[in-house]
């Protein structure tokens, strides 16, 4: 049992000095939260490259993000910015989330940048984030009216035609039985 305890006691040691300390310190995102409109749950996402979302999910989203491989990340200064959205990029005042509401339609690319207190190293990390249009405004509803309208166009066009042909028609039969 003794000779257990002193394996253990060496392997933790062991680990402790030849750890792998070159993992360089990453930004991830530690949670994405989707509140719809008209509902009062939020959804979560797991972490991704690209998440998706249809355009009622988009009334309010909050994206999580921190930085591992670093004990004092309180020493760390947080920058985001949705591209697509904003211009620069914004202070979170040491706030780990960031939230948006009412995204239109469209493709952002969330970024976030972690600069040490030093100044010397910055960390970034992207999320893609799609915002699907509601069906009324994607482009195959577009197409489908545009068909329709030069279909339907044309139809009318003659139907008038004919109709004004047939007026005229029963105009002259009424002169000529009115001259009779």
């Amino acid at each position: 049992m003794k000779i257990i305890k002193v394996l253990i006691i060496i392997f933790i040691l062991f680990n402790s000095i030849y750890a792998d300390t070159s993992k360089s310190p990453e930004v991830v995102f530690t949670g994405f939260k989707v509140y719809p409109k008209g509902s009062p749950k939020k959804k979560e996402f797991k972490q991704s490259e690209e998440i998706v979302l249809n355009f009622q999910e988009a009334y309010r989203i909050n994206i999580e993000y921190d930085i591992m491989g670093i004990e004092q990340s309180e020493k760390v200064i947080f920058y985001y910015k949705m591209e697509g959205l904003d211009y620069d990029w914004i202070d979170s005042n040491n706030i780990r989330f960031a939230t948006f509401t009412n995204l239109p339609p469209g493709e952002y690319v969330f970024r976030v940048r972690a600069l040490f207190e030093d100044k010397d190293s910055v960390i970034h990390n992207a999320l893609k984030i799609v915002v699907s249009p509601p069906w009324w405004k994607t482009w195959w509803i577009s197409l489908f009216f545009g068909v329709l309208i030069w279909l339907i166009f044309p139809i009318i066009i003659i139907y008038l035609v004919v109709r004004i042909l047939n007026l005229k028609r029963e105009i002259k039969l009424k002169n000529k039985l009115l001259e009779k």
